[in-house]
This record gives C-alpha cells, structure tokens and sequence, in this order.
C-alpha cells in the first residue's frame, strides 16, 4: 500500500468532489479524499495495487486549474495511516 498527501489550493466542496471524481475516472484504484478544513487543503491518495502516480495527480490538478504539491512525512505529521483520515462526504471510495 502507497499514500501520498498533497498540499493543494482547493477551498471549495464542489470542486474538491469533482477532482475526485477526475482522479477516480484516471485511476479506479485510488482512494482519496480531501480535508479541505486543514490549513494546507489536504489531498490523500492510496493505492493498495501499486504506487500513486505523483506527478500525474499534480499534473491533472494543474490542468485543471489548482495546484498540488506532495508533502514528506514530517510536513504532514504521520497523516499516511489511512485510520486517521476524516471520514467526509468527499471520501471516494474505489
């Protein structure tokens, strides 16, 4: 299993759950959701197949208009583990 957080500069519900649902239509395997109440607009995406495509999720959110930039895990504080991801009406399950 693969998880890569993005800092992103989405602020809206709408286009945070149409970017989920780009993403979802890329990549079926993908989980991911937003945490757009945190201060960096958290993206997190998990593969449990292979790795997540970075460059690709920063490319599409380019395209598509925002920005997104993978934060390490000390910007991020540990936020990998799956469990601890809020549990949102933007959650997209595969």
């Amino acid at each position: 299993m693969t998880v890569e957080v993005f800092k992103t500069n989405v602020t809206d519900s709408a286009d945070a759950t149409w970017l989920l649902s780009c993403i979802h239509a890329r990549f079926p395997e993908y989980k991911t959701n937003f945490a757009l109440d945190d201060c960096d607009r958290i993206l997190r995406v998990q593969c449990n197949t292979g790795f997540v495509h970075t460059q690709a999720i920063i490319r599409l959110m380019s395209d598509s208009g925002f920005s997104a930039i993978v934060l390490s895990d000390d910007d991020n504080n540990g936020g990998n583990d799956p469990s601890s991801w809020p549990h949102t009406v933007l959650e997209l399950l595969g």
